[in-house]
């Protein structure tokens, strides 16, 4: 009898570590929004202090409509307010997550004003704050007007910047964020 309650111990040990290894995106789930617990399309990770999503799969709106969605769960779209973090990003997207490696993905990034005077703003409070930091490509933006926004394009290397913009009518995927 005990030799069969121990197997059972093991194989349910087994089980549960094999199990969660395929739950990776739900492994912050105390540190995430409920909301997006299980959703396949939309894993979430904690880095740092903060939970971000990442958009995979089907759904890639707008700039508008990322924007809706992840304030609609409590959160926003990405806003890098330092190198550390966007290293953070960087290397969990290209070491940890290659699923995620080649994917364009908008965050709160959009230029605001008009084109003799305006700037480029994280959107994802109010009242906007201008980049205190970025990581433009080579050659980027390539349009410091209206209706611009950035996303990200992890398909570089992180030392020739991976920040680009475009239009903001445009469908990407998108990266939410909550603190």
């Amino acid at each position: 009898m005990k030799s069969s309650s121990f197997k059972l111990t093991v194989l349910a040990t087994v089980i549960a570590v094999c199990w969660t290894g395929h739950l990776a995106p739900n492994e912050t789930k105390e540190y995430c929004p409920e909301f997006l617990q299980g959703n396949i399309s939309m894993p979430c990770w904690n880095l740092g202090s903060k939970c971000y999503c990442f958009s995979i799969v089907y759904f890639r709106p707008d700039w508008s409509g990322a924007d809706a969605f992840c304030r609609g769960g409590n959160m926003t779209l990405l806003s890098v307010d330092s190198e550390e973090e966007d290293q953070l990003i960087f290397k969990h997207v290209r070491h940890d997550r290659p699923e995620l490696d080649d994917g364009s993905y908008w965050t709160s990034g959009r230029f605001s004003g008009n084109i003799l005077n305006g700037q480029w703003e994280w959107a994802s409070t109010e009242p906007f704050q201008p980049f205190n930091y970025s990581n433009w490509y080579v050659g980027e933006p390539g349009f410091n007007k209206p209706d611009y926004c950035v996303y990200f394009y992890f398909g570089y290397y992180y030392e020739y910047g991976y920040w680009w913009d475009y239009p903001c009518d445009h469908s990407y995927g998108f990266i939410c964020e909550s603190n």
